[in-house]
Parts: C-alpha cells; structure tokens; sequence
C-alpha cells in the first residue's frame, strides 16, 4: 500500500479576480475568473465534460453563495497540460447590497467567503486532523456609483497567523474605486484535542473577516 502525495498550498489553490460594479439600487454586475489548480479542479473538468449547458448552469446555481441573479455568460476551460479549470462568469445580480436611505451596505466578499466553524463542543476526545490544506488568492475591483462615495470600510490591512493558516486582507481606494485583495491559506495540522477551540477560533475570525460590509453613501446634490 502506497500513500498517495500531499498536494502542497501552490498545487492546490485558486486565483480569483473580479470586477464588480454596484448601482445606486445596490445591484451588481460581476465578472469573475476563477483557475482551479490541483484537485479543485475536477469538480469543474467533470461538470463541463458531462453535463449539457443548462445543466452546467443549474449546477452553478446551487453552489454560488448569491442571491438570485442572471446568468449573462458562464464559460469553463479545461488545461490540456496540467490539472487546471478556468471558469469565467458574468453575472447580474439585483440584491448584491442592502440599501436603507440614503446609504448602501455593500458586502466586501460574497464571492469566496469561508463558511467552515467546527460545532462547539464541550469536551473534545480525539485528536485534531485537518487533512485538506488549500490557498485562495482574490483580487476584487469594486467600481462605486457616481453619486456615491464611500462613507466607512473595514481596516484596510488584517493579517491573521497560526499554525492552522494564514488569512491577509488589504482594502485600496482611490476615488470611486476600491481593491480588495484576500490572501487565505489552511494547513494540513495534526495537534492534540484540547487546540480544538484554539481552532475554532481562528475560523471564527476569519468567517467574521470576510463577512465585512463597506458603507457608501449619497453624495450631497
């Protein structure tokens, strides 16, 4: 029996960028390109190799973490040479944003946000083992109404360490134009089973991380 090789942050990540263009409505428009390198990948090779373009589509649908939105174009290209995917999409979304008065909420990522928290325990027995370690490295351009400006964001530098990973965001702005780049790496860990709220809690601040809101508000006629 032979183990099969650990596929190290580099051969097992993503790369996304994206533009997204916000309305006065709080609507959006995104254009994203994501490369899944390593097994990320399959999912994708699988999906555009044996199902037709609605079913494509469908599939889509149910694993994007967006309200309901219209597909304008959705495109994947599978690497001949190596285990790799690209999928392009643009999208229009009605409700990216909450909008009350005279200002709109607008979600910094709804595109790639880490959802995993462990269940709380009380007492955990066994050992911690994180056997799937990955990186995701984002890049989303966010493209403000004309009469707009952005009111507050978020700190514009969070660097998160440990043994469990890395997380790193840095927010630019120049005029109506704000950067958000998002850097998240998960290791592959083996610790003893009292490190489990030591865990816990670094996912907990990364889930709150990417769950951060910048405020843009109406500019005065």
């Amino acid at each position: 029996v032979l183990r099969t090789p650990a596929f190290d942050l580099d051969n097992n990540k993503t790369i996304t960028n994206a533009t997204i263009e916000i309305n006065s409505k709080g609507a959006a428009v995104i254009k994203r390109q994501t490369t899944y390198i390593g097994p990320q990948h399959d999912y994708y090779r699988y999906l555009s190799n044996s199902f037709s373009n609605e079913e494509v589509e469908r599939e889509f649908r149910e694993m994007t973490n967006l309200p309901a939105f219209k597909i304008n174009t959705l495109e994947i290209k599978n690497s001949d040479k190596s285990p790799q995917s690209v999928v392009d999409f643009d999208i229009s979304v009605l409700r990216y944003s909450s909008k009350a008065g005279k200002r709109i909420f607008v979600p910094l990522n709804k595109l790639t946000a880490f959802e995993t928290i462990p269940k709380k325990l009380e007492r955990r027995i066994h050992p911690i083992h994180v056997k799937k370690q990955f990186k995701e490295e984002d890049t989303f351009t966010f493209a403000i109404p004309g009469d707009y400006k952005i009111e507050s964001i978020p700190d514009e530098e969070i660097l998160l360490e440990s043994e469990f990973g890395k997380y790193k965001i840095k927010i630019e702005v120049k005029e109506n134009i704000l950067v958000y780049s998002r850097l998240l790496e998960i290791y592959n860990v083996e610790l003893p089973a009292d490190r489990y709220d030591d865990l816990r809690d670094f996912y907990k601040e990364i889930v709150k991380a990417d769950g951060m809101k910048m405020v843009l508000v109406k500019k005065k006629a």
